[in-house]
C-alpha cells in the first residue's frame, strides 16, 4: 500500500478479530516514538480558515494569493498553486458557479475524492482500500445518503463522468474514513483522508495520538507498548461520558466502541468525575456521579435524600449550559456565561464535564477581548481536570498548559509561567516531537 511506505518498519498491518484490519507493533515502542508519517489522498481547508491558510501546504501565512477565477481558494506560493491544480481545476468551475456562497467542507472533500479516483486506475485502487459502511449507512441513515448524492449532483454539475452508485460508494467510504486535521495549537483547519491513518483503530484509552504539520499527518506513541500491542488512537475527544462517546462514534462512523473503558465501566473512574454533580444539602455540597443518585436517590456522603425535583432542576440547568456553549464563545454573552459559572460552581463537581465548557469558553472569551487576567483565573481552574481526565500525554492538555504558561509569562508571573511551560514542554515532546514549532517558541520564551 503505498500510502504505508512511509511508516516505521517497528509496525505491521494485521487482522483484528471484531475490528477488520489493524496496525500493530513488532517490537517494543517507547512513549515519544513516532510510528508514522503520511500525506492525505485528499484534504480542504474548513470554511472559517479559508482566508489564513494555503489549500496546498495547510500552512497559516500572513499572506495568500487568491485564486484568479473563484476568488474563494488561496495559496501561500505558486509552487503550492501548481500542487494543487490537479484538484482545483476541477472545482474551480463548482466553487465559482455556485458562489458567493462557500460549499460545505464535507462537499468539497467529496468533490475532491471524486476527482481524483478519476484519474486513475492506482489512485482508485488506494481508494477502494478503505473501509466502507454502504450497508449501515444505507440501513441507519438512508436520508443522509440520499441528501448527499443530491448535494454531490449539484456540487459536481455533469462535468464529472460518476454514476449513482459510484457516488454512493464514495460517501460510505469518505463518511467513515474523513480526520480532522488541526494545527500545532489543536485548533481545526480543515479535514481529510488518511487511507494509513485510517488503519489505526479507535479506542477511548489510546495509546498514540495523531497530530498534523501543516496537512502531513504524525502518529506518535504516548503509552508504553510491547510486541503484539495494537496501536490505537481516539477518533473523537474522549474527555465525554460514555454516553456522549458512544452517540457520537454511531452517529459518524457507524459503530459502538468495545474498548475496555466501554465495556467495564467500573474500570472507568472518570465517568463518574464527568457526570458529577452536588448533593443539594448545603451542609454537604458533596460531588457524586449523576447516575449514581439516579439509581440510589440518596446522597453517598451524608445519606440525605435527593428528590425528583433535585433531578428536574439539573436536567434544566443542563439544558441551559448546551444552548449557551452552543452559540461559542464569540457569540454567547460573557454575562450569561458568568452566571451559568457561578451556578455551576454550586450545582456540579470541579471535573463535570458541562462545567468544564463553561470555563472553557470563559477562558477563550476572555482573551479574545485581550482581558489576560481573567483569562488566566480560567485557565488555572482547566488544568487539574485536564490532567486526570485526558491520557498522561494527550496533546490536547499540553497545549493547554503552553497557553497558560505564555497568559502567566505576559503577565509578569515568570515562574509560575516556567512551571507551566515546563509541563507543557514535557506533554508536547511526546505527542508532537521536539521539531515542533510550538517547543522551539517555549524555548524562547523561558530563555527570556
Amino acid at each position: 500500500m503505498a500510502y504505508f511506505q512511509s511508516w516505521s518498519d517497528n509496525v505491521e498491518i494485521f487482522e483484528t478479530y471484531e475490528k477488520g484490519r489493524g496496525i500493530r507493533c513488532k517490537k517494543q515502542l517507547a512513549i515519544g516514538t513516532s510510528v508514522g508519517k503520511e500525506n492525505p489522498f485528499c484534504h480542504v481547508v474548513s470554511q472559517d480558515m479559508l482566508s489564513s491558510y494555503c489549500h496546498s501546504c495547510l500552512l497559516m501565512q500572513s499572506e495568500l494569493y487568491k485564486c484568479s477565477r473563484c476568488k474563494i481558494i488561496m495559496y501561500c506560493c505558486k509552487s503550492c498553486q501548481k500542487e494543487d491544480w490537479q484538484w482545483h481545476k476541477y472545482e474551480c468551475k463548482s466553487i465559482t458557479r455556485l458562489g458567493p456562497k462557500v460549499p460545505p467542507d464535507s462537499i468539497r472533500l467529496l468533490g475532491r475524492v471524486a476527482y481524483t479516483i478519476l484519474q486513475g486506475q492506482d489512485r482508485a485502487d488506494q481508494f477502494k482500500f478503505l473501509l466502507s459502511n454502504r450497508e449501515l449507512l444505507e440501513g441507519s441513515r438512508k436520508n443522509t445518503i440520499v441528501d448527499g448524492i443530491n448535494l454531490l449532483k449539484e456540487y459536481l454539475s455533469n462535468k464529472v463522468a460518476i454514476n449513482e452508485n459510484e457516488i454512493i460508494e464514495i460517501i460510505s467510504r469518505v463518511t467513515c474514513n474523513t480526520f480532522t486535521i488541526c494545527n500545532s495549537e489543536m485548533q481545526t483547519v480543515g479535514i481529510g483522508v488518511y487511507p494509513g491513518l485510517s488503519l489505526v483503530n479507535h479506542s477511548c484509552s489510546p495509546n498514540c495520538s495523531a497530530t498534523f504539520r501543516g496537512k502531513q499527518m504524525q502518529l506518535r506513541i504516548i503509552e508504553n507498548t510491547k510486541i503484539g500491542d495494537e496501536l490505537l488512537i481516539s477518533y473523537i475527544d474522549p474527555m465525554q461520558v460514555l454516553s456522549s462517546r458512544q452517540n457520537q462514534l454511531q452517529s459518524q462512523y457507524c459503530f459502538k466502541c468495545i474498548c475496555e473503558r466501554c465495556i467495564d465501566t467500573t474500570k472507568d473512574s472518570c465517568n463518574n468525575l464527568m457526570d458529577s454533580v452536588r448533593c443539594p444539602k448545603k451542609i454537604c455540597k458533596a460531588a457524586s456521579s449523576l447516575d449514581s443518585l439516579l439509581a440510589n436517590k440518596l446522597c453517598p456522603e451524608c445519606g440525605s435524600i435527593v428528590d425528583q425535583s433535585f433531578f428536574a432542576e439539573i436536567e434544566n440547568f443542563q439544558a441551559q449550559i448546551n444552548k449557551t456553549i452552543s452559540l461559542g464563545y464569540q457569540q454567547a454573552k460573557l454575562e450569561d456565561l458568568k452566571k451559568l459559572f457561578i451556578e455551576g460552581k454550586q450545582r456540579l463537581g470541579e471535573c463535570n464535564m458541562l462545567y468544564i465548557r463553561i470555563i472553557e469558553n470563559l477562558m477563550d472569551a476572555y482573551i479574545e477581548s485581550q482581558r489576560y487576567e481573567e483569562a488566566l483565573e480560567y485557565a488555572r481552574r482547566l488544568e487539574e481536570p485536564y490532567c486526570r481526565l485526558y491520557p498522561r500525554y494527550y496533546p490536547v492538555t499540553g497545549v493547554h498548559l503552553m497557553k497558560q504558561g505564555k497568559l502567566e509569562c505576559y503577565l509578569g508571573k515568570f515562574g509560575e509561567a516556567v512551571k507551566s511551560l515546563g509541563k507543557a514542554k514535557e506533554i508536547l515532546l511526546v505527542s508532537h516531537g521536539k521539531e515542533c514549532g510550538l517547543i522551539h517558541e517555549m524555548n524562547e520564551m523561558v530563555s527570556i
